[in-house]
Protein backbone atom coordinates (compact mmCIF):
# COMPACT_ATOMS: atom_id res chain seq x y z
CA UNK A 1 0.00 0.00 0.00
CA UNK A 2 1.14 3.50 -0.84
CA UNK A 3 0.84 6.37 1.45
CA UNK A 4 1.95 10.31 0.68
CA UNK A 5 2.63 12.58 3.38
CA UNK A 6 3.47 16.47 3.28
CA UNK A 7 7.09 16.37 3.86
CA UNK A 8 6.64 19.64 5.93
CA UNK A 9 4.02 18.98 8.42
CA UNK A 10 3.40 14.93 7.87
CA UNK A 11 -0.23 16.02 6.25
CA UNK A 12 -1.80 12.39 4.77
CA UNK A 13 -3.19 13.00 1.80
CA UNK A 14 -6.49 11.03 0.99
CA UNK A 15 -6.41 12.32 -2.90
CA UNK A 16 -2.70 11.63 -3.36
CA UNK A 17 -3.38 13.13 -6.77
CA UNK A 18 -3.71 16.94 -5.13
CA UNK A 19 -0.11 19.17 -5.65
CA UNK A 20 -0.28 21.27 -2.93
CA UNK A 21 -0.66 20.21 0.64
CA UNK A 22 -3.95 21.52 2.26
CA UNK A 23 -2.79 22.06 5.93
CA UNK A 24 0.30 24.30 4.88
CA UNK A 25 0.86 25.12 1.45
CA UNK A 26 3.98 22.80 0.85
CA UNK A 27 4.28 21.16 -2.67
CA UNK A 28 6.96 18.24 -1.62
CA UNK A 29 5.38 14.93 -1.26
CA UNK A 30 6.84 11.47 0.81
CA UNK A 31 5.59 8.26 -0.34
CA UNK A 32 6.21 5.39 1.40
CA UNK A 33 5.22 2.02 0.20
CA UNK A 34 4.70 -0.56 3.06
CA UNK A 35 5.13 -4.12 2.80
CA UNK A 36 1.52 -5.40 3.81
CA UNK A 37 2.95 -8.47 5.41
CA UNK A 38 3.94 -10.66 6.82
CA UNK A 39 7.28 -11.18 8.35
CA UNK A 40 7.01 -14.72 9.82
CA UNK A 41 9.57 -15.70 11.91
CA UNK A 42 9.97 -19.85 12.98
CA UNK A 43 11.45 -21.46 15.60
CA UNK A 44 14.54 -21.65 13.62
CA UNK A 45 14.99 -18.11 12.89
CA UNK A 46 13.53 -18.38 9.62
CA UNK A 47 11.98 -14.77 7.88
CA UNK A 48 9.76 -14.17 5.34
CA UNK A 49 8.86 -10.87 3.57
CA UNK A 50 5.67 -10.79 1.32
CA UNK A 51 4.19 -8.15 -1.03
CA UNK A 52 0.39 -7.33 -0.89
CA UNK A 53 -0.08 -9.80 -3.01
CA UNK A 54 1.53 -12.20 -0.97
CA UNK A 55 4.19 -13.13 -2.93
CA UNK A 56 7.78 -13.58 -1.29
CA UNK A 57 10.05 -10.84 -2.27
CA UNK A 58 13.07 -11.79 0.59
CA UNK A 59 13.62 -14.83 2.82
CA UNK A 60 16.52 -15.55 5.31
CA UNK A 61 16.43 -19.18 6.73
CA UNK A 62 19.39 -20.66 8.65
CA UNK A 63 19.71 -24.22 9.19
CA UNK A 64 21.92 -26.29 11.64
CA UNK A 65 23.60 -29.80 12.97
CA UNK A 66 26.07 -30.77 14.54
CA UNK A 67 28.29 -29.71 11.93
CA UNK A 68 26.96 -27.14 9.78
CA UNK A 69 25.44 -23.98 10.36
CA UNK A 70 24.09 -22.61 7.04
CA UNK A 71 22.18 -19.63 6.35
CA UNK A 72 20.97 -17.99 3.14
CA UNK A 73 19.89 -14.49 2.42
CA UNK A 74 17.84 -14.16 -0.67
CA UNK A 75 15.25 -11.47 -2.73
CA UNK A 76 14.48 -12.78 -6.55
CA UNK A 77 17.76 -12.31 -8.42
CA UNK A 78 20.34 -13.25 -5.90
CA UNK A 79 20.83 -15.32 -2.94
CA UNK A 80 23.69 -14.48 -0.29
CA UNK A 81 25.29 -18.43 1.19
CA UNK A 82 27.27 -18.30 4.19
CA UNK A 83 28.13 -21.79 5.12
CA UNK A 84 30.59 -22.82 8.43
CA UNK A 85 31.46 -26.68 8.98
CA UNK A 86 33.28 -27.22 12.16
CA UNK A 87 34.92 -30.45 10.14
CA UNK A 88 35.14 -32.19 7.18
CA UNK A 89 31.52 -33.37 5.46
CA UNK A 90 31.00 -37.14 6.05
CA UNK A 91 29.95 -37.71 2.43
CA UNK A 92 28.98 -41.00 3.56
CA UNK A 93 27.07 -39.64 6.15
CA UNK A 94 26.02 -36.87 4.02
CA UNK A 95 24.22 -38.93 1.43
CA UNK A 96 22.38 -41.42 4.13
CA UNK A 97 20.97 -38.26 5.25
CA UNK A 98 19.63 -37.19 2.05
CA UNK A 99 18.48 -40.41 0.58
CA UNK A 100 15.87 -40.54 4.20
CA UNK A 101 14.78 -37.15 3.08
CA UNK A 102 14.10 -38.37 -0.12
CA UNK A 103 12.61 -41.67 0.48
CA UNK A 104 10.16 -40.14 2.68
CA UNK A 105 8.84 -37.57 0.68
CA UNK A 106 9.23 -40.18 -2.85
CA UNK A 107 6.88 -42.65 -1.28
CA UNK A 108 4.44 -39.64 0.46
CA UNK A 109 3.88 -38.22 -3.48
CA UNK A 110 3.69 -41.39 -4.98
CA UNK A 111 1.89 -43.57 -2.45
CA UNK A 112 5.04 -45.68 -2.78
CA UNK A 113 6.62 -48.00 -0.33
CA UNK A 114 10.49 -48.27 -1.22
CA UNK A 115 12.65 -48.90 1.57
CA UNK A 116 16.60 -48.67 1.78
CA UNK A 117 18.74 -50.87 1.20
CA UNK A 118 21.01 -51.40 3.85
CA UNK A 119 24.62 -50.08 3.12
CA UNK A 120 27.33 -49.81 5.80
CA UNK A 121 29.87 -48.00 4.29
CA UNK A 122 31.37 -47.05 0.79
CA UNK A 123 31.79 -49.44 -1.43
CA UNK A 124 32.18 -47.78 -5.02
CA UNK A 125 29.09 -49.40 -6.71
CA UNK A 126 27.62 -47.24 -9.46
CA UNK A 127 24.18 -46.58 -7.23
CA UNK A 128 25.27 -44.69 -4.13
CA UNK A 129 21.61 -45.89 -2.75
CA UNK A 130 19.52 -48.85 -4.10
CA UNK A 131 15.39 -48.61 -2.57
CA UNK A 132 13.68 -51.49 -2.99
CA UNK A 133 9.45 -52.46 -2.45
CA UNK A 134 7.57 -55.66 -2.96
CA UNK A 135 4.46 -53.96 -4.25
CA UNK A 136 6.01 -51.10 -6.17
CA UNK A 137 6.92 -51.41 -9.77
CA UNK A 138 10.45 -51.02 -10.49
CA UNK A 139 10.88 -53.02 -7.78
CA UNK A 140 14.33 -51.60 -7.47
CA UNK A 141 15.62 -48.08 -7.87
CA UNK A 142 18.99 -46.93 -8.57
CA UNK A 143 19.88 -43.65 -6.41
CA UNK A 144 22.74 -41.44 -7.55
CA UNK A 145 23.69 -38.17 -5.67
CA UNK A 146 26.44 -35.69 -6.05
CA UNK A 147 27.01 -32.21 -4.97
CA UNK A 148 25.71 -29.37 -7.40
CA UNK A 149 27.78 -26.83 -6.38
CA UNK A 150 31.54 -28.16 -6.32
CA UNK A 151 33.24 -24.85 -5.45
CA UNK A 152 30.81 -24.77 -2.41
CA UNK A 153 32.15 -28.17 -1.25
CA UNK A 154 36.29 -27.30 -2.48
CA UNK A 155 35.78 -24.72 -0.10
CA UNK A 156 34.52 -26.08 2.80
CA UNK A 157 37.31 -28.83 2.52
CA UNK A 158 39.88 -26.26 2.71
CA UNK A 159 38.88 -23.72 5.01
CA UNK A 160 35.58 -25.32 6.44
CA UNK A 161 33.64 -21.92 5.75
CA UNK A 162 31.96 -20.69 2.43
CA UNK A 163 30.24 -16.94 1.97
CA UNK A 164 29.27 -16.02 -1.37
CA UNK A 165 26.58 -15.12 -3.55
CA UNK A 166 24.62 -17.36 -6.39
CA UNK A 167 22.26 -15.77 -8.46
CA UNK A 168 19.87 -18.05 -10.02
CA UNK A 169 21.17 -18.57 -13.55
CA UNK A 170 24.44 -19.85 -11.68
CA UNK A 171 22.66 -22.39 -9.66
CA UNK A 172 20.72 -23.39 -12.56
CA UNK A 173 24.18 -23.83 -14.61
CA UNK A 174 25.72 -26.10 -11.92
CA UNK A 175 22.66 -28.35 -11.48
CA UNK A 176 22.61 -28.56 -15.51
CA UNK A 177 26.95 -29.19 -15.54
CA UNK A 178 26.04 -31.85 -12.90
CA UNK A 179 23.72 -33.52 -14.87
CA UNK A 180 25.65 -33.64 -17.85
CA UNK A 181 28.87 -35.10 -16.00
CA UNK A 182 26.67 -37.81 -13.85
CA UNK A 183 25.02 -38.74 -17.36
CA UNK A 184 27.96 -40.58 -18.91
CA UNK A 185 26.83 -43.57 -17.75
CA UNK A 186 24.87 -46.69 -19.40
CA UNK A 187 22.24 -45.71 -21.10
CA UNK A 188 19.90 -48.84 -19.38
CA UNK A 189 20.88 -48.28 -15.96
CA UNK A 190 19.65 -44.42 -16.72
CA UNK A 191 16.05 -45.18 -17.10
CA UNK A 192 15.79 -46.54 -13.46
CA UNK A 193 17.97 -44.37 -11.74
CA UNK A 194 16.86 -41.11 -9.93
CA UNK A 195 19.45 -38.57 -10.09
CA UNK A 196 19.71 -36.73 -6.27
CA UNK A 197 21.27 -33.52 -6.72
CA UNK A 198 22.56 -31.92 -2.96
CA UNK A 199 23.75 -28.69 -1.60
CA UNK A 200 24.97 -28.08 1.94
CA UNK A 201 22.70 -25.42 2.65
CA UNK A 202 18.95 -24.48 2.03
CA UNK A 203 18.16 -22.35 -0.64
CA UNK A 204 14.49 -21.46 0.08
CA UNK A 205 11.43 -20.88 -1.71
CA UNK A 206 12.45 -18.32 -3.62
CA UNK A 207 15.17 -20.69 -5.70
CA UNK A 208 13.21 -23.51 -5.27
CA UNK A 209 10.15 -21.79 -7.48
CA UNK A 210 12.99 -20.90 -10.17
CA UNK A 211 14.24 -24.19 -10.45
CA UNK A 212 11.23 -25.80 -10.84
CA UNK A 213 10.31 -23.81 -13.68
CA UNK A 214 13.34 -24.18 -15.65
CA UNK A 215 13.91 -26.71 -18.21
CA UNK A 216 16.69 -28.76 -17.70
CA UNK A 217 17.67 -31.40 -19.89
CA UNK A 218 16.89 -34.90 -18.79
CA UNK A 219 19.84 -36.69 -19.90
CA UNK A 220 17.94 -40.16 -20.41
CA UNK A 221 17.52 -39.99 -15.99
CA UNK A 222 14.28 -41.91 -14.52
CA UNK A 223 13.77 -38.81 -12.51
CA UNK A 224 15.73 -35.50 -11.55
CA UNK A 225 15.45 -34.11 -7.47
CA UNK A 226 17.26 -31.17 -5.46
CA UNK A 227 17.70 -32.04 -1.63
CA UNK A 228 18.95 -29.17 -0.15
CA UNK A 229 20.68 -29.02 3.53
CA UNK A 230 17.57 -29.75 5.91
CA UNK A 231 15.12 -28.73 3.45
CA UNK A 232 12.43 -31.09 1.75
CA UNK A 233 13.52 -32.71 -1.32
CA UNK A 234 11.71 -31.48 -4.77
CA UNK A 235 11.21 -32.89 -8.40
CA UNK A 236 12.23 -31.11 -11.42
CA UNK A 237 9.41 -31.47 -13.49
CA UNK A 238 10.30 -29.43 -16.23
CA UNK A 239 12.27 -31.84 -18.04
CA UNK A 240 13.47 -32.03 -21.78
Amino acid sequence: MKKVYCKKCNFEFINTNKKICPKCGCINKVFVVSIEDHIKISDELDATVHDSQKNIKYEHINRNDSNISASISSDKNIMGLSIESKKRIDNFAEESDHTVSFVNIFNKINDSSYEIIEKVTEDYDYSDRTIKSEKDYPSKLYIQITHFDKEIIAKLGITKEFKDNRTIYQLLHNIRNAIKTKSRIDEDIKTHTILLLIIPCPIGQLSRKKIKMSKIQKFGFKEIWISPFHEVPFQINNLA
